[in-house]
């Protein structure tokens, strides 16, 4: 095989589009937070605000942990298909460290959201209730806030190894197994770890909402939507990069087939354990569980319901069951952005109907901007993070593989 451990870095830095696309999504999230700002002295804004600000924290925090659970698995399981969007998986899992600072809104006004906080919620349990390991030891605020700040340690210190490996693996390429065993020693642990604390994250910061109501498939909805929004999401962007130097030399069909595959899979078995916790709910008949569903049932949150069922499930696994649609660009870059979008209303349905028990569905101007300012501030911190270094790991033995993958000898033989 061919040496290339002299490659050229500057010819496999992200082109010059993600700079301008960064400087537009600061913009976006300057006009999102103006806006945010503005909503705070509305009658009723700041409370509304705060509930709009957790259901786009859920999405864009989605995407970090998604990427970063994915990238650990490409470590664990090695494969051509995550090789090449690798650095796309690390560049969003870094913005973990800017998704804690938009925590701090939640975590200062928590009360606000979560009624199990406050002394009235307290005062108007039964003396059997008050008494459960549930409301007594769990469903306290001095928990929440240290758990929180626990998972986000964990996921910042997974990050933090990650990157700084993947630096000092470009910088000084060294043993390859012995790289990649300390990758893998770091990702089979984490992977459990990341389970553990998003299956929490989402009791403490989502169900936890409806103090009286549990699903134990909870978690598992949350770590399978996150993987999949974070593969659309890798789809997506690999899509626009493959447009331009270098992305165009690597990202073919194959590689689009691969994803289009796994975002197939992913699709399946989110449909599965969301229906699961439906059913299960459901055939048990028991009215503290059943009404979680019903205020999610009328009102018109019911088409927002279908709406999920049809284009987060039945339209997707529609089109990614053709093999034209995931070796398309277009095609596949359309049923990923679909595939975010509406799990963005998965978020919203799921969060939004916990406040005022349920009431009308009614989607406002504040849900816009609070997911307009963090996401604007999020794919700026992205493309940051993408530009730092070059799109491919340059010493990775499956670089050679890459390369002799396309037959390029003009381009093997000028580096």
């Amino acid at each position: 095989m061919a040496d290339f451990t002299n490659l050229d870095r500057k010819s496999l830095m992200a082109p010059p589009i993600t700079a301008a696309i960064q400087m537009r999504s600061l913009i976006i999230g300057a006009i999102g937070a103006v806006i945010c700002l503005v909503g705070l002295f509305m009658p009723g804004g700041a409370e509304h605000l705060l509930r709009s600000w957790l259901v786009a924290f859920m999405f864009w925090l989605g995407l970090s942990l998604g990427c970063m659970g994915l990238l650990m698995l490409t470590y664990m399981v090695g494969g051509w298909w995550g090789f090449i969007p690798r650095r796309i998986f690390l560049a969003a899992g870094q913005n973990v460290f800017l998704m804690a600072i938009f925590f701090l809104p939640i975590l200062i006004f928590s009360k606000a959201l979560y009624e199990w906080m406050t002394p009235e919620f307290l005062n108007g349990l039964s003396d059997s209730e008050r008494h459960l390991w549930k409301f007594s030891s769990y469903l306290t605020t001095p928990r929440f806030v240290i758990a929180s700040i626990i998972y986000f340690a964990v996921w910042m210190g997974m990050v933090y190894l990650l990157a700084r490996w993947a630096a000092e693996r470009n910088s000084s390429p060294g043993n390859d197994r012995q790289w990649r065993l300390k990758f893998q020693k770091l990702s089979a642990p984490g992977l459990i770890l990341y389970c553990l604390t998003m299956t929490f994250a989402s009791f403490d910061w989502v169900m936890s909402l409806d103090p009286h109501w549990y699903s134990t498939i909870y978690g598992m909805i949350f770590l399978s939507a996150q993987a999949l929004s974070a593969l659309s999401f890798t789809a997506a962007i690999c899509i626009l990069l493959s447009k331009y130097e270098p992305m165009a030399w690597f990202f073919k069909k194959d590689i689009m087939h691969d994803i289009g595959k796994l975002m197939l899979a992913f699709t399946m078995f989110w449909a599965y354990v969301s229906f699961s916790q439906f059913l299960i709910i459901w055939a048990g008949n028991l009215p503290e569980e059943i009404n979680w569903f019903l205020t999610r049932l009328d009102h018109g949150w019911q088409f927002v319901a279908i709406a999920i069922i049809l284009f987060h499930f039945v339209m997707p696994f529609s089109l990614l069951l053709s093999k034209d649609v995931k070796k398309n660009r277009f095609g596949l870059t359309v049923t990923a952005l679909l595939i975010m979008f509406m799990r963005y209303v998965d978020l919203y349905w799921y969060i939004k109907p916990n406040f005022h028990g349920g009431g009308n569905f009614k989607f406002a101007w504040l849900d816009i901007a609070a997911v307009a300012t963090i996401g604007g501030f999020w794919m700026a911190a992205f493309l940051w993070n993408l530009r730092k270094r070059p799109l491919f790991p340059v010493n990775d033995p499956l670089m050679d593989t890459a390369l002799e993958h396309l037959g390029d000898k003009q381009f093997q033989h000028q580096h």
